[in-house]
């Protein structure tokens, strides 16, 4: 998923778990099917993290979409690039 980078600075979107990309910034609570608390809530999404949310989501441990917003600094640069 590519953020668009003429939406407002810190737009929440939804994104696929599969098209996470480092940097972005978690903004909800991702849980597992039985209510376990994955991440919270404002972090960003690491190498690390990626990988593992990958993979959770691959064995089917968690589904669906995240809300995200790009990282301030990625999105300061997009839109100065333009």
């Amino acid at each position: 998923m590519e953020l668009d980078p003429n939406s407002e600075e810190g737009e929440v979107q939804t994104c696929p778990v599969g098209q996470l990309a480092q940097g972005m910034i978690i903004q909800q609570d991702v849980r597992a099917s039985d209510g376990t608390l994955l991440v919270s809530k404002g972090q960003k999404v690491t190498a690390t993290l990626l990988a593992k949310l990958k993979n959770l989501y691959s064995r089917h441990v968690a589904t669906g979409e995240v809300s995200v917003s790009p990282a301030t600094s990625t999105l300061a640069f997009v839109k100065g690039a333009s």
